[in-house]
């Protein structure tokens, strides 16, 4: 199947254009490989949230917070999310790229891949992602190497903001029945470390149908751990669905987010793969226990892909 790639200027900014007969992408090389917009040809549907006055692309410094970022699409965390001290490193917020251009390989482009890379400005790691199409599938391969001489661990996690449309439903892999909380707000007091039930934490509460305990002003930051690396957004009455599965041998976390007008008011959801939780690398090495570590000069690998309805 045909796959075209145009180069062209997006509100001043590099912006690549992948597209084939069943979907439509823009990303941003310069803005931290940001992917900002993923429409789906047969419905409409653009799966990739911007805020609702449109999207206002600008870069970051490096050590902004993550409030002050454009909040449009999908951003790669790495090697934290949430802002940390580690090994005498102040580590910013979501981590090191998502604010940082990152380098094209233009020999790819010509082969319908959209390959970048970018080395991380504190920790002495290379991050690489390739994107390409496949027929109604998009398809993510990573590829992280340790640049230093020492141990170095990491978190990472795909940060993708979904457009959430009445009727839309998650469901979680099968062996999930409870949920860890990084955060949450609105009709509830629980904090960091407090498990909820899946999918039904309080009665009459259903998180799998996107539902929060205050649904005009509440929010949730949660992980899952699962053997089994699937996940599913689908609208029964849109007749329409995305499948979001990964490498689940690299990565056997899941993080949600969901906010339900409890921040900035705005409603959308983010289903993110990771390889360790809670958000800050610092609790995720000494108190969960659960982050990746690269032993100097290893390279490790692992891949997304987002499947969407036919």
């Amino acid at each position: 199947m045909n796959v075209s790639v145009a180069r062209q200027q997006f509100e001043g900014w590099d912006c690549l254009t992948v597209a084939n007969d069943h979907l439509i992408i823009r990303v941003f090389p310069e803005l931290g490989g940001r992917v900002a917009s993923l429409r789906e040809r047969r419905t409409g549907r653009d799966w990739l949230w911007n805020p609702p006055s449109g999207p206002r692309l600008f870069r970051n410094a490096l050590g902004d917070p993550f409030t002050v970022s454009p909040h449009v699409g999908l951003d790669e965390c790495i090697p934290t999310i949430a802002p940390c001290q580690w090994r005498e490193r102040r580590l910013p917020d979501h981590g090191e790229i998502w604010p940082l251009p990152w380098a094209v390989d233009d020999a790819s482009l010509a082969r319908g891949i959209v390959s970048m890379s970018v080395d991380l400005p504190i920790t002495p790691l290379r991050f690489a992602r390739s994107m390409r199409l496949e027929g109604n599938c998009v398809r993510f391969d990573y590829r992280l190497q340790n640049l230093g001489t020492q141990p170095e661990d990491y978190l990472w996690a795909m940060h993708p903001l979904f457009t959430l449309q009445a009727g839309d439903t998650l469901e979680m892999p099968d062996d999930v029945s409870s949920i860890k909380l990084e955060c949450a707000a609105g009709g509830t007091t629980d904090g960091r470390g407090a498990t909820w039930s899946w999918p039904e934490p309080f009665p009459g509460v259903r998180l799998d149908r996107l539902e929060l305990p205050d649904n005009t002003a509440g929010y949730l930051k949660a992980f899952a751990t699962t053997r089994h690396g699937e996940v599913r957004l689908r609208n029964a009455d849109a007749r329409c669905g995305l499948t979001i599965r990964w490498d689940v041998v690299a990565n056997p976390c899941v993080g949600l987010w969901l906010t339900r007008g409890g921040y900035r008011g705005w409603h959308h959801v983010a289903v993110e793969p990771s390889n360790g939780a809670p958000d800050s690398l610092e609790l995720a090495v000494d108190a969960w226990h659960q982050a990746g570590r690269l032993s100097p000069s290893e390279t490790r690998t692992w891949w997304v892909e987002w499947l969407f309805d036919e």
